[in-house]
C-alpha cells in the first residue's frame, strides 16, 4: 500500500518580452505521509485488487514563502496534515 505521495508544482513563466519563449519548470516538490488518509478497494475484472485514496493538495502563498498541506475527509470529517518536506528550486 503506498504510504507516501511525491509530487511536484509547475510553474509557468516567459524568460523575456522580447523573446515570448514560454516555458514550465518545476517550482518545488513535495513529499507527504498519507498514511492515515482511508482508502477503498474495489476488484477489478482481472481479478486483481485496486486501492483508491482521494486527496486534496493545498499551497498556502505568503510574500516571502510557499507552504503545502494535504487534506482528506476520514469519516466524515476533513483532516489536513502538514507536508513532510518541501524542496523549492529557484528559477
Amino acid at each position: 500500500m503506498l504510504n507516501q505521495i511525491v509530487f511536484s508544482l509547475p510553474c509557468y513563466f516567459v524568460e523575456s518580452a522580447q523573446s515570448h519563449k514560454e516555458k514550465f519548470e518545476t517550482l518545488c516538490c513535495a513529499t507527504a505521509d498519507i498514511c492515515s488518509a482511508p482508502y477503498t478497494s474495489k476488484l477489478m475484472e482481472t481479478g486483481k485488487t485496486v486501492y483508491e485514496r482521494k486527496f486534496e493538495v493545498i499551497l498556502l502563498v505568503g510574500l516571502t514563502e510557499l507552504k503545502t498541506q494535504v487534506s482528506w475527509i476520514d469519516s466524515e470529517t476533513v483532516r489536513t496534515h502538514l507536508v513532510l518536506h518541501v524542496l523549492v528550486y529557484l528559477i
